[in-house]
């Protein structure tokens, strides 16, 4: 072919060439590829262009048409396509009619009772175990039962299941469900405490009374000083038998400067290192629980538990006119550089008495003591339910 030729379409592999040369030239029309990739020595040469169709420039239409074109298959006049076979109708199964029917029946029975049936599971989970007998120690009708109320409060906020009834001559009947959170040691303590909350100030010159007492060597009976602490601190006497030990009226009147005062003792340590740093506190409280709000453990900046505590609006009203009155300068305390000290006492424990340093607003404090982290979430319980309105003494106790 001497003529100009043209390329009139371009392939990426040699077959496909092949292809449309065979078509071209079927048609009349005389037509090659290139380049020669050298026999396939060099098939690189073919990667930038492609594998042209060449032509002569006369046949360029005719050659273009011909490959625009597409091969259509056509049928001979007297085709008859062949029957479809019909499938032949099954009957259908019983047993998967019903099986369905089955399912379908449990699977709406399942959405009206599954949360029947849920309530039935947590009601096993949850069935009581242990029972517990409970006599006020007053009898009438509303004690008892704000008595009830309380006691049935704790236990929810500890999230220990319970049932509490009223029996014959004003006993309770408390049938619990015991666990491994929930022993019958933790369950006795939030039954015993009180809930008494109170907020009471420390005496101005307590920290020089102290100081005289161990220069003298004055300590309550069964205790001794402490001589491996750098504070002030008594430790138990191991001589003296626990019964035999100052408590109650007889500990708080040791050493008072007057009946308006108490001699309190606040442990610190745990078990065999436990010591008690003693304070002189004021027996009238500047404020009670009676307004929080609520209450919950949280650590301390060394992993100690502590109570939190937040009070409603009237509480944290007066707690902030408590602590802004007797911190330095305050209307209680003026002239004086350093803030009063602020007794936290639970149910005649003290377990705190931090320094007002400022008016605490916002309604939040915190009781912090050589808790361990049971006695932490019992406190917490007893606060975020309020104080018993009489003590309550157990008088039986059985498994279920």
């Amino acid at each position: 072919m001497s003529r100009d030729c043209v390329a009139v379409d371009s392939f990426v592999n040699e077959m496909s060439a092949e292809l449309a040369r065979a078509k071209l030239e079927a048609s009349g029309v005389e037509a090659f590829l290139s380049p020669d990739n050298c026999g396939g020595v060099r098939p690189d040469m073919q990667a930038g262009t492609g594998i042209r169709v060449m032509v002569a420039e006369e046949d360029v239409e005719r050659a273009r048409d011909v490959l625009s074109k597409k091969e259509e298959l056509a049928l001979p006049p007297d085709f008859v396509p062949p029957p479809v076979p019909e499938e032949p109708v099954r009957p259908l199964n019983p047993y998967a009619v019903l099986g369905f029917c089955i399912l379908g029946a449990a699977a709406v029975l399942g959405l009206v009772f599954s949360r029947e049936i849920a309530h039935f599971i947590l009601s096993v989970m949850s069935a009581p175990n242990y029972e517990f007998v409970l006599v006020p120690a007053a009898t009438d009708d509303a004690t008892v039962a704000r008595v009830r109320d309380v006691i049935a409060g704790r236990l929810q906020a500890a999230e220990i299941p319970c049932r509490i009834e009223l029996a014959d001559n004003a006993q309770l009947r408390l049938a619990v469900k015991l666990s491994d959170k929930a022993t019958t040691n933790s369950v006795r303590e939030l039954l015993r405490r009180h809930g008494d909350l109170r907020f009471r100030l420390v005496h101005k010159q307590s920290d020089t009374m102290v100081a005289g007492l161990f220069v003298s060597g004055a300590a309550p009976k069964g205790y001794v000083p402490d001589t491996t602490s750098w504070q002030r601190c008594y430790r138990r006497d191991p001589g003296v038998p626990d019964g035999e030990a100052a408590s109650g009226e007889e500990l708080g009147a040791f050493r008072v400067p007057s009946p308006a005062y108490e001699f309190m003792l606040m442990r610190k340590g745990k078990d065999e290192e436990t010591v008690c740093q003693p304070y002189f506190v004021k027996r009238r409280a500047e404020m009670t629980g009676e307004h929080i709000e609520n209450a919950s453990v949280k650590f301390d900046g060394m992993g100690r538990p502590m109570i939190a505590i937040a009070f409603d609006a009237k509480g944290a009203k007066q707690f902030a006119h408590v602590t802004g009155d007797h911190a330095p300068g305050g209307a209680r305390n003026p002239d004086v550089p350093q803030g009063r000290q602020l007794a936290i006492v639970l149910d005649g424990i003290l377990h705190s008495a931090p320094v007002i340093k400022q008016a605490i607003f916002g309604g939040k404090a915190e009781i912090s003591g050589a808790f361990s982290m049971d006695e932490a979430e019992v406190l917490a319980s007893v606060l975020r339910a309020g104080i018993l309105p009489c003590p309550v003494e157990i008088v039986g106790e059985r498994e279920l």
